[in-house]
């Protein structure tokens, strides 16, 4: 018994809808970078990138990336979260920081390169609203 089109030897050449239906979405997804990951942040490094007014500690960050929300990233020790507003290909958008130390920061998105290799995720400011938030993200090598 034959139940639809499918491997039945039908003569219909046509078979797109298929095709498409069995291509995987080469493109990264918030699920991919799902995990809990580590850095080590130095000064005078971050403060310097960070500016005066952020008062980050240095030393061993933890970046937890979707493990509550999978549009939210939150940071100890510097207690601060971010949430994602869209992810294309290797460009991810946050949206505004309401705890960052400039107006720009808190009203505006904030745009990141991201990229995972293994273990390791990558961030490239792209556009950054906060520069404290662009320095916590960029300046580490983020491993799980």
């Amino acid at each position: 018994m034959c139940l639809g089109a499918i491997g039945c030897g039908s003569d219909n050449n046509d078979n797109s809808t298929s095709t498409q239906a069995s291509t995987p979405s080469s493109q990264p997804g918030l699920a991919d970078f799902r995990s809990v990951y580590i850095t080590t942040l130095k000064n005078p490094e971050l403060a310097n990138a960070a500016g005066p007014r952020a008062h980050w500690p240095t030393g061993n960050w933890r970046m937890a990336f979707g493990t509550r929300d999978p549009n939210l990233l939150e940071f100890f020790p510097g207690q601060f979260q971010l949430t994602v507003v869209d992810l294309k290909g290797d460009q991810i958008t946050f949206a505004p920081d309401r705890g960052c130390d400039t107006a720009t920061g808190r009203n505006e998105n904030s745009v990141f390169k991201i990229t995972k290799n293994g273990n390791q995720v990558r961030f490239a400011a792209v556009k950054p609203s906060c520069k404290a938030d662009a320095a916590v993200l960029t300046l580490g090598q983020w491993h799980s």
